[in-house]
């Protein structure tokens, strides 16, 4: 059975192009940010949830920045990468806590 940062990086990718729009080159975006996010000591989900965030945005500016148009709103990426986080976190929570299934 994979441990939960190695299912974060699975699900991540899938569950992002799901949610967001054009957002699929942000799945590993997302799963790196939920794998940094874990490490953050004493951090709460909703500071964890915040840091991804913050990298998603930050992301989604230079994705902009380079391709030199707005591809993705970066305000609506927030709020879709907010839903994929959160979906991303309890399907994996709901598969590694019945790893005995």
């Amino acid at each position: 059975m994979l441990n939960w940062l190695d299912l974060v990086k699975l699900i991540a990718p899938i569950v992002v192009a799901a949610v967001v729009p054009h957002g699929a080159v942000l799945g590993p975006l997302l799963a790196s940010g939920i794998s940094e996010a874990e490490q953050l000591a004493g951090a709460t989900g909703v500071e964890k949830k915040a840091f991804v965030l913050s990298m998603v945005t930050d992301g989604v500016i230079a994705i902009n920045t380079a391709k030199g148009t707005e591809v993705l709103d970066p305000s609506a990426v927030s709020v879709a990468a907010g839903q994929a986080i959160d979906t991303t976190v309890s399907i994996v929570n709901l598969i590694h806590s019945n790893r005995g299934l």
